[in-house]
């Protein structure tokens, strides 16, 4: 039978630690069971008070497919940063228990064929940072993940393309949401509430093709580039924008809007490009643009727009290409 060796945690060139200082074990013994599927072989002492498996497994194990640690006491464990990242042919993760984790900053980045995850818990996380950024066949339902305590959910699932559904997320505490979803192509609809806490929400569902169902209501928000473009959106009154103030290209390259009646963008002082390349655009109506300033390329390559009123522009400063190449 063969036999891996995989160095724990090995941060920073450190070994691990619990929190009285006492050295744990530096060394796992893996066996291989075939067809590249690796368990903590039982002949081994593990620690019952395991806190730190952060960069456990970052590039060592890169021909897995499956990880068995559910013999593996990882009750106390807080940091799972970086511990399985680039782990790129790994399929199937099975854990004994993660309630008590913390950080997770790139855990599982770049698992590209990564689809289950059994027993990870995400309910006291609050650093979440491109967790699963390139898990392309993560399973598509997200109903086990709960971001109750997560603050920093950038990039989480960017790059995930087998996600299509997504619960009511609590994003009570979450602060940032940069480029969420970016580039989750199955995702088809989303309802979000609580975003009370969010500053920058640019990128958060950009590239999501067939995203069509919408309904979100944000609330001071400064930044909002991109947020849904090159999406399948078609009706923008379902999102509540009302309180956000850039909100340049964020539905750039939505192919099928055709017509935007009165939105309401009442402190919106940046919308440059908000329309940019929605080629299908027919009719547009934009009034109270009173705190706008950039409308530059609001309009840019929607060559099939016919009708167009805009009003309350005193305060525009830029306006450069508007219609450009129409």
């Amino acid at each position: 039978m063969e036999e891996n060796y995989v160095q724990l945690a090995k941060a920073n060139g450190s070994d691990t630690y619990d929190k009285t200082g006492r050295k744990l074990w530096s060394w796992i013994h893996f066996y291989n069971y075939g067809k590249n599927t690796y368990r903590i072989s039982d002949d081994i002492t593990k620690p019952a008070s395991l806190e730190n498996m952060a960069n456990i497994f970052e590039f060592y194990v890169n021909k897995a497919t499956l990880i068995d640690l559910s013999n593996l006491n990882t009750c106390n464990v807080i940091n799972l940063c970086n511990s399985f990242y680039n782990c790129t042919n790994l399929q199937s993760l099975y854990f004994y228990n993660t309630s008590k984790i913390l950080y997770a900053t790139n855990a599982f980045h770049n698992c590209f064929n990564l689809h289950t995850i059994t027993n990870i818990s995400t309910s006291n996380i609050t650093n979440a940072f491109q967790m699963f950024q390139n898990c392309h066949n993560l399973s598509g339902d997200l109903s086990n993940i709960n971001l109750c305590n997560v603050e920093n959910a950038a990039n989480m699932f960017k790059g995930c393309y087998n996600i299509s559904n997504i619960p009511n997320l609590n994003f009570t505490k979450v602060s940032n949401t940069y480029a969420m979803f970016q580039n989750c192509n199955n995702l088809r609809g989303i309802t979000i509430n609580g975003l009370n806490n969010v500053d920058n929400i640019s990128y958060m569902f950009s590239g999501c093709k067939n995203l069509s169902e919408v309904n979100i209501n944000f609330g001071d928000i400064n930044g909002a580039y991109s947020t849904f473009a090159n999406t399948n959106i078609s009706n923008i009154y379902s999102i509540d924008i009302s309180k956000i103030k850039i909100t340049s290209s964020m539905f750039s390259h939505c192919n099928q809007i055709t017509n935007i009646i009165d939105l309401n963008i009442a402190s919106a002082e940046n919308i440059g490009y908000m329309f940019g390349w929605c080629i299908n655009l027919k009719n547009a109506v934009l009034n109270n643009l009173n705190n706008v300033n950039q409308i530059g390329g609001l309009f840019a390559l929607c060559n099939n727009l016919r009708n167009v009123s805009i009003s309350d522009t005193e305060n525009v400063t830029n306006a450069h290409s508007l219609f450009s190449r129409m």
